[in-house]
Order: C-alpha cells, then structure tokens, then sequence
C-alpha cells in the first residue's frame, strides 16, 4: 500500500503519541473535520455557480412570472442591461435614494455594476454601467454610504480586484449609456466575498478577503471622511473565514450594551457575535456552533435586535442526489428554511428552530423591513413572510414572486438578492438570468 508523506506522519503519531494525548488527537481529529466540511460545502457552492449554468431570457415580457400580493411594475433583462453580451449573469444588488428623492437600482453583474433609475419605477432608464475592475465574477456586492457606493468582487479572476469606490451623484447628469469610471480604487485589498456598512458609525466591514492577513476576516474602514479613499482601521482574522456580516450599533434588550458597535458574522458552521466598537481591539464575545445547519449564508437582525433570521445555502439540497458530497445528514424535502435565533443574549444566543415553507429552492439572501422578511431564493424566486410569525417558528408566506419560472430545481440560478428599503415601497430583485425585477409587495 502506497503512503503519501502527510498520511505516514499521521499515522506515525497516531500509533506512538495517542496513548499520550488523546484529548488533543482527538481535537485535532474533529477540527480536521470540520474544515475539510467547510471547504466541501464551498467547493460544491463554487461548481454550482458556474456562468454557464442557465441561459438567460430574452427581453422584457417574454416569460409569464406567477406571483401573489407583488405587482411587476417592470423588468429588465439581462441583455436589456448589457447588451450583446450572453455570458453575462446578475449578482448582488443595492439601492440609492438622492438629495432630491430620486431612486436608484444598482445591479451587480458578472462583468459590471449597472446603474438604473427607477424614480418613475414603471419606466426604468439604464444610466450607465461601472466595468469590473479585474476579471468577470459571479460575485459581485454592492454597498453604500451617504453618496457613495463600494463594489468589491470575488473569486480566481479577481484576487487584484480591490474596492471600487463611485460617486453616485453622477447620476444625475449621465450621458445616455454612459460607461463610468471609478473614482478611487482600494488596492490594498484584493478579492472579497463581500461587505457591510453601519449607517450609523460611517464604517465598513470587509470580509471573506484574504487580504492584509485577515484570513477572511473583518477589515474595518473609516468612510466618514468626504473623499473617495477610506481608511483602513482595523483587521480581525480571529473570527474565522466570514460568509456574512450586518453590523448595527445596538439597541437590542441588552441595555447594558446600548451604543456599542457588533458584527454578527456567519462563518459556515458558525454563529459569531463580535464587539467591533474598537476597531484596534475588536473581540469575540459569543460563539454557537449551528445545530441544523450544511453551510450558514445569510442572517439578518429584527429591528429591535431581538431575533436573527439567517439562510443555509445548503440544507435545502442535502437530499438530493447530485449533493451527497455534502458532509451532512439533515434530511430535506427541497423546501426553503428559514432558521431562527433568539439574541436577546449577544453572550449566549439562542437557536430556536428552523421554518420550512412551502415553496421548493434554496434561500440565499433575507433582509428584514419593518415587520417583514423578505427572502431571494434562487429558483423560489421572492418571498415576503411575516416577521412576527417568524418569531414563533410559524411559516406565513405575505407575498411570492417567481422571478424564475424555468424551473424548480434547487440549483444556484434565479433570484440572488433583494432591496427592500425604499420608501416608496418599491423592491428590486437581481435575477442570474432574468435580469432586473421592479416590484412592489401589496398585502392584504
């Protein structure tokens, strides 16, 4: 039997040492395990996003859309953002709202981030388009603060990516199909899954970059300054690699803690609570392994702080399967799940359950407005649930609309994301292959 050199050391101290200590093989053992866990689970995501994975649909109108209590007011294919070019697929997307109340949608794409004016949503107008920095990316985020946006990509193609830094004022005055520029570039750090902004302190947070020994980490950035270049102020790679962050300055029911700064991180397997007030001496403060969880994704907070509501990316599909190389047992019946926790106690958050719907897909990004859930899930398209019966385990589906009515596969194609925090009241949702969505949620 043939050995390669790592095994014959393993079993080496297996056979001499694990009399000695066993305790310490034996956690070594299961942190090996875990990892090789993690880098399955995103192997699989990484396959599975492959641009050529679903052509795209043609033009405005083409597809019937079913929905119930959201209104299409307009879409925009993809080949309608970018034109001629078929590889393109959509990705992250963010919103704008000027001086003068003006709506803007900004659309991440594989290949550029596309601006959008939806002030009169019925009747979108393309203003222009931001090209990438390096390379295409099937990841592509968008963030903003005050009137600038930060785009940062991921992936191969992109180590050298850094973070485009625009002036959404431009917007105002664009030539017709303009092609933008940016107005700075972070280089200082290359490729990232993506980033979170805290509206109330002015800093943002860069995570899932390898970059500046962060290990996929946070890096803190000071944007308050009226430039174009943000500071970088703190790295924190102590908190593992990091799938997901929202950062708030705290309100919840801990008084105690009012007006302190906290990341709440994902980080596959994972739920880390980081106090990040101090951006020289950032720290963990709580730690819960997920008990129901294939690879945790997303998570967002209850206006009051009082309850995350988080994504798996793949629970959904563990019984599928195309999927068994995914190391877990959770059973599935292809349904999307939300999954619930109570943090009423950032020292020991508390995993209440999880809510299956009723629709087949795989949920990938959920924000909370108000007393609403809204959810993008891929081939599920967009979900709208009751946040209060989410509270209590109970699944009430408000809205639904099916930006993807192609298939119910549970695949990585459909509906990566949504913005639902215009005031009017008006959502967006980029769609891999069917573009831009302009909706409004009508409940009863």
């Amino acid at each position: 039997m043939n050995f390669s050199f790592p095994l014959f050391v393993l079993i080496f101290w297996m056979l001499f040492l694990g009399q000695v200590l066993p305790g310490q093989e034996h956690q070594a053992n299961q942190d090996q395990r875990d990892e090789s866990a993690q880098r399955a689970a995103l192997l699989s995501c990484n396959e599975l996003l492959d641009p050529q994975s679903s052509p795209p649909a043609g033009k405005s109108g083409d597809l019937g859309f079913a929905s119930e209590n959201v209104d299409l007011l307009a879409r925009l294919s993809l080949d309608e953002l970018v034109p001629n070019n078929p590889a393109v697929r959509g990705s992250g997307i963010w919103g704008w709202t000027d001086a003068n109340g003006n709506q803007y949608a900004l659309v991440g794409l594989s290949n550029a981030t596309v601006f959008v004016d939806i002030t009169l949503p019925q009747r979108p107008v393309v203003l222009g388009r931001l090209p990438s920095a390096q390379g295409n990316s099937s990841w592509r985020e968008i963030q903003v603060y005050r009137s600038r946006a930060f785009i940062v990509a991921a992936g191969s193609e992109n180590s050298e990516h850094g973070i485009q830094v625009f002036d959404l004022k431009q917007l105002r005055q664009p030539s017709p199909s303009s092609i933008f520029k940016h107005n700075h570039l972070l280089t200082e750090i290359g490729h990232a899954r993506g980033m979170a902004i805290n509206q109330r302190s002015g800093f943002g947070y860069v995570y899932g970059s390898p970059s500046l020994y962060s290990k996929g980490g946070l890096i803190a950035l000071d944007l308050k300054n009226d430039g174009f270049q943000p500071e970088i102020v703190g790295v924190f790679p102590d908190v593992g690699e990091v799938t997901s962050v929202q950062v708030v300055t705290y309100h919840g029911p801990d008084r105690l803690r009012w007006g302190r700064e906290f990341a709440i991180c994902l980080c596959g397997s994972a739920l880390i609570t980081v106090d990040v007030t101090d951006k020289r001496a950032m720290k963990i403060i709580s730690k819960v392994e997920l008990p129901e969880s294939a690879f945790a994704h997303h998570g967002w907070l209850s206006e009051d702080h009082s309850f995350l509501f988080m994504c798996d990316k793949l629970d959904e599909k563990i019984s599928d399967q195309e999927f068994t190389k995914t190391p877990s047992s959770i059973p599935s019946s292809g349904f999307t799940r939300t999954h619930v926790w109570s943090m009423k106690s950032l020292d020991n958050p508390d995993y209440l359950g999880q809510i299956e719907g009723n629709r087949r897909g795989v949920d990938h990004r959920v924000f909370v407005s108000g007393e609403f859930i809204f959810q993008a899930n891929f081939t599920g398209g967009l979900s709208v649930l009751d946040g209060s019966e989410a509270q209590l385990l109970r699944h009430v589906e408000l809205g639904h609309f099916d930006t993807y009515p192609q298939s119910e596969d549970l695949s990585f194609n459909g509906a990566w994301s949504v913005f639902p925090f215009f005031s009017s009241g008006v959502i967006v949702v980029s769609d891999r292959q069917n573009g831009l969505f302009v909706l409004r949620f009508t409940p009863l």
